[in-house]
C-alpha cells in the first residue's frame, strides 16, 4: 500500500516524487510532482486547438475547439535513472489504483477545462472545449505567441486506507511550438 505521508526525491530524477510501499521494502510508487502534458511514442503533444471559420482572402475565425490530455506519466529516462538510484531489486513502477479522480487544466481566465482521468496506470485525462469566437480567437493568439501560462491539477482519492492526493503546478507548454498545433478548418 502507498505511503502518500512521506515523499521521497531523488536528485538526479527532478520534477519526480517517489513514495514508499508499506508491505514491499524496495517497492515505490513514482509520480511527478506536477501534471504533464500526454505525449506520444514519438514526443509530440496531445493538445490541439481546432479553429473553425470563413475564408475569403484572410481566414476568419468564427469558433473553435480546444483540446488537452494531463498524463502522470513518467520518460523512459525518468524510470531507468529511478532505477539506477533506488538499486538492484528495487521496483520503482508500482501501480497505484485510484478509486475515483479529477483533472483540472486552466488555460487562462476564461478557459477551464475539467474531465476524469483513468484511475489506474498513467492516469491519462482526456479534455476538451468548445470555443467561442471571442475564446478561439484569444487561444489562437496565446498559442502563437506561447508559452501558454497554465496550470492544472490531479485529485485522487484512493481506495482506504491509501488515502488521497493532490498533485498540481504549473503546466510546461514551453517544450513544444504551440503554433504548430493548431489546425483551421475553412466552413462554406
Amino acid at each position: 500500500m502507498i505511503d502518500l505521508a512521506r515523499p521521497f526525491r531523488v536528485e538526479s530524477v527532478p520534477g519526480v516524487l517517489l513514495y514508499a510501499d508499506t508491505k514491499i521494502p524496495s517497492g515505490w510508487y513514482s509520480l511527478p510532482d506536477r501534471p504533464r502534458v500526454a505525449e506520444d511514442d514519438k514526443g509530440r503533444p496531445a493538445f490541439k486547438l481546432l479553429l473553425y471559420g470563413r475564408e475569403d482572402r484572410v481566414f476568419e475565425v468564427t469558433g473553435g475547439l480546444v483540446t488537452c490530455t494531463l498524463s502522470l506519466r513518467l520518460t523512459v529516462q525518468e524510470k531507468a535513472l529511478l532505477s539506477a538510484a533506488c538499486g538492484p531489486g528495487a521496483q520503482v513502477e508500482l501501480q497505484m489504483l485510484w478509486s475515483k479522480g479529477q483533472c483540472e487544466l486552466k488555460l487562462n481566465d476564461s478557459i477551464q477545462l475539467r474531465g476524469e482521468p483513468s484511475l489506474y496506470g498513467d492516469n491519462d485525462c482526456v479534455m476538451r472545449m468548445s470555443l467561442d469566437q471571442e475564446a478561439a480567437r484569444h487561444l489562437e493568439k496565446e498559442f502563437l505567441e506561447g508559452p501558454i501560462l497554465s496550470w492544472a491539477r490531479y485529485n485522487l482519492w484512493g481506495q482506504p486506507p491509501a488515502g488521497d492526493l493532490c498533485i498540481e503546478g504549473k503546466l510546461d507548454t514551453g517544450k513544444h511550438d504551440l503554433g504548430q498545433l493548431i489546425s483551421r478548418i475553412r466552413l462554406s
